[in-house]
């Protein structure tokens, strides 16, 4: 029963964490993995698993399970403030995935921390200018507008971009 998964848990961790200490990281990712295998659900060894993955630079791997980790918090009113500190983590480590960025600005609006998300917002909105996406800058200036009515920068922005919208037209 429970006390047996209980067991098998330790010795696992055990395992693995004897395994880190003597140097060999790759080894002790495979026995995480085991455990993850047995127990999904483990979010402190999912974050461990993330965080030595990162190390070993199998960055991929390593944003799978941050993306897990952030997708369990978010089942849970209260587990944004968790998801934010996962998403920011993830940011680090790719500074140019749009959909994160996307992602933790809309946690930031959410749990108010509006002076959070504005920047990001922004950052965002001149992101997809250069790839030439204006709908979602567009989409993106939008929102910060309705929180900052009065953002000079970014009335600016749309008056350009609908003006450029305006030529296209004609």
């Amino acid at each position: 029963g429970m006390t047996m998964a209980k067991d098998q848990r330790l010795q696992i961790l055990s395992r693995a964490n004897r395994l880190f200490r003597k140097g060999h990281p790759d080894s002790a990712v495979l026995e995480y993995q085991k455990l993850l295998d047995i127990f999904p659900d483990d979010l402190e060894v999912r974050r461990i698993t993330g965080d030595l993955l990162l190390n070993l630079d199998r960055l991929e791997e390593a944003m799978e399970h941050f993306r897990r980790l952030a997708d369990y918090y978010l089942e849970d009113e209260h587990g944004k403030p968790r998801a934010i500190a996962v998403y920011k983590r993830m940011i680090m480590v790719r500074k140019d995935n749009l959909a994160i960025m996307s992602k933790l600005a809309d946690l930031y609006m959410d749990v108010k921390l509006i002076a959070e998300a504005i920047p990001l917002y922004r950052q965002l909105a001149e992101s997809y200018k250069e790839k030439n996406e204006t709908d979602k800058s567009l989409e993106i200036y939008k929102k910060i507008l309705a929180h900052s009515p009065e953002d000079v920068l970014v009335l600016g922005e749309l008056g350009r971009i609908y003006l450029d919208l305006e030529e296209y037209d004609k």
